[in-house]
C-alpha cells in the first residue's frame, strides 16, 4: 500500500489476529514487533429443539416441523461493521477526497473489517471488531494503553504508538459487549490521520453500535 505500514501490535493483540507489514515498509516502522497468535474463533452451536410428545391415538400429528433454538450472535459479530463508519464518515471528519475502501489483505496491513484508504489507495485507517474479553485485557495492560479516553461508547482508551508509547495512533472502544479497534498508519510525514480525527470517527462508530 504504497509504503504504508500498519501499527498493528496493540490493535493485533485486541483482535486475537495476526498482521503483517510489508515488505517495503517505511524507515520510520518500528524494528520489533511482538509476534501476535490467532486465537481459535469459539464454535457457535444451534441448541437442539426440545423433543415433542407424540400425538394421541386418532389425532392429526402436527404439520410445522420443530426447529432448532438459534443461537445468540457472538459479541465481534454483533454490529455490522460497514454500518458503523462509511467512506463518507472519513472524507467528512479528515477532510480528505477521494477515500476509498481497501479489501481486506492483511499480508498488506489491511486487516480490519473496514480498511479505508486515501485516493492514491494508501491506507489511512482500519476498524476492526472484538469483544469485552480482550478489550478489558489489554485495558488493564499498560503496555497496550496509552490511557483511558471519555465520551467514546461506554468506555475507551489509546492504543500507543510502537514508536513513542506516550502518544496514540488509535483507539479502542465498547459499548455493551462489542468492542472495537479504529487505528491510522504511518505515512510520510507521521499519522496518516491525526488522533483527534481518529477520536471523532471512533465516537460516531461507537454511536451507531447496538
Amino acid at each position: 500500500m504504497r509504503g504504508r505500514t500498519a501499527l498493528c501490535l496493540a490493535t493485533v493483540i485486541l483482535l486475537l489476529t495476526a498482521c503483517s507489514s510489508p515488505a517495503s515498509a517505511p524507515a520510520a516502522t518500528p524494528t520489533a514487533v511482538a509476534k501476535a497468535t490467532t486465537a481459535p474463533a469459539a464454535a457457535q452451536t444451534a441448541a437442539p429443539a426440545a423433543a415433542t410428545k407424540a400425538p394421541a391415538a386418532g389425532t392429526q400429528a402436527p404439520a410445522a416441523a420443530a426447529t432448532a433454538k438459534p443461537a445468540a450472535a457472538a459479541a465481534p459479530l454483533a454490529a455490522d461493521a460497514a454500518k458503523l463508519l462509511t467512506v463518507a464518515d472519513v472524507e467528512r471528519v479528515t477532510g480528505l477526497s477521494g477515500v476509498r475502501l481497501i479489501p481486506y489483505n492483511a499480508s498488506a496491513g489491511a486487516g480490519g473489517d473496514i480498511n479505508f484508504g486515501d485516493k492514491d489507495g494508501s491506507l489511512i485507517l482500519m476498524l476492526k471488531l472484538s469483544s469485552n474479553t480482550p478489550y478489558n485485557t489489554m485495558k488493564n495492560d499498560a503496555r497496550y494503553s496509552s490511557g483511558p479516553i471519555s465520551g467514546i461508547g461506554n468506555d475507551a482508551f489509546g492504543i500507543p504508538s510502537p514508536l513513542n508509547p506516550k502518544e496514540s495512533f488509535g483507539v479502542a472502544f465498547l459499548k455493551g459487549t462489542q468492542a472495537a479497534t479504529l487505528s491510522t498508519y504511518f505515512s510520510g510525514n507521521g499519522l496518516a490521520v491525526s488522533i483527534d480525527k481518529i477520536q471523532e470517527l471512533a465516537k460516531l462508530a461507537a454511536s451507531r453500535m447496538p
